[in-house]
C-alpha cells in the first residue's frame, strides 16, 4: 500500500488515496463532502477532479 495525500476540489478536506489501488480515471468519493471525483494521474503525479471533467476531454467531431 503506497498512500498520497490528496484534496477535494469540492470542500478542499484533504484526505488519503492508495496510488496501487487507483488508476487513471477511477473514480473515488469524498469521505468529507461524498463529491464523486476522479482519479488523474500525470508525471507520476496523483490528482483528484471533479467527475464532470471525464466529459470534459471528449471531442465530438462533425461531419
Amino acid at each position: 500500500m503506497r498512500m498520497t495525500k490528496v484534496k477535494c476540489p469540492e470542500c478542499e478536506e484533504r484526505f488519503d488515496l492508495d496510488v496501487i489501488e487507483y488508476d487513471d480515471n477511477d473514480t473515488v468519493e469524498c469521505p468529507e463532502c461524498y463529491a464523486a471525483l476522479l482519479v488523474r494521474v500525470q508525471e507520476g503525479k496523483v490528482r483528484v477532479v471533479p467527475e464532470t471533467e471525464k466529459y470534459e476531454d471528449i471531442t465530438i467531431e462533425e461531419e
